[in-house]
């Protein structure tokens, strides 16, 4: 009897927590859909604001390349300013899956797809967009050294205050058409180099992130679908 009550006692206490990991288990899964429709959201958003982005930095590059560029300065000034201030990069929040795999807590996954498709996306879809970020961010301090050659921060600093003077969220297009802090041809040129391969690096981080933002949609469904979570 002492034998037999024993063994009960420890099959209802591998019973008990056995529902105590399944239950972590699905909090730490909708905590991960949270986190996964942040980054669709955050994808989406910053794809659209950096496409309008990729607009300007090729507008730029054609005003530039004009035969009467020193007509458009105003809007030059403009669109430089804009790209380097409006441009953002594509962050992913890795809140819950970092939690799991610091604590332990990814071995409560015992869904060979499911462990399969999370890793995927954290280790690979977001991974290529975080080294993208890096190369970016060089890309986007080049722009930022030869865009201060060429223009004449002043001018910039005066669309600033006049941006804080009429309360507004953009800045405005300077009057007047400004003079260039400088027209060497070389100078130029290595600015327009700079616009160029921060335009490519912009727009292959965007498609990465889209690509990203599928997987996360897809992850999704496949987390809802495997723990009944549909009105999730």
């Amino acid at each position: 009897m002492l034998f037999l009550a024993v063994t009960l006692g420890f099959f209802m206490e591998n019973q008990r927590e056995h529902f105590v990991e399944k239950r972590r288990e699905k909090n730490f899964i909708k905590s991960l859909i949270e986190d996964l429709k942040r980054d669709t959201a955050v994808f989406q958003a910053t794809y659209l604001n950096n496409d309008s982005c990729l607009k300007k930095m090729d507008s730029l590059i054609i005003l530039f390349k004009s035969p009467d560029r020193n007509s458009h300065t105003s809007q030059l000034y403009y669109l430089a300013r804009m790209v380097y201030g409006v441009t953002r990069a594509y962050l992913s929040t890795d809140r819950t899956f970092s939690q799991m795999k610091n604590s332990g807590n990814l071995r409560l996954i015992d869904k060979n797809k499911v462990t399969d498709s999370i890793t995927n996306y954290y280790y690979t879809k977001t991974e290529i967009l975080q080294v993208q970020y890096n190369a970016w961010t060089a890309h986007m301090e080049e722009y930022f050294k030869k865009a201060s050659i060429v223009f004449d921060a002043s001018i910039f600093q005066q669309m600033h205050h006049e941006r804080i003077k009429n309360n507004s969220l953009d800045l405005p297009v300077p009057p007047g058409n400004p003079p260039l802090a400088t027209e060497n041809k070389e100078t130029i040129t290595a600015f327009i180099g700079a616009v160029h391969f921060l335009y490519t690096r912009t727009k292959g981080m965007g498609l990465n992130a889209l690509s990203a933002r599928n997987a996360a949609i897809n992850l999704i469904n496949l987390l809802r679908d495997q723990y009944h979570l549909k009105d999730e």
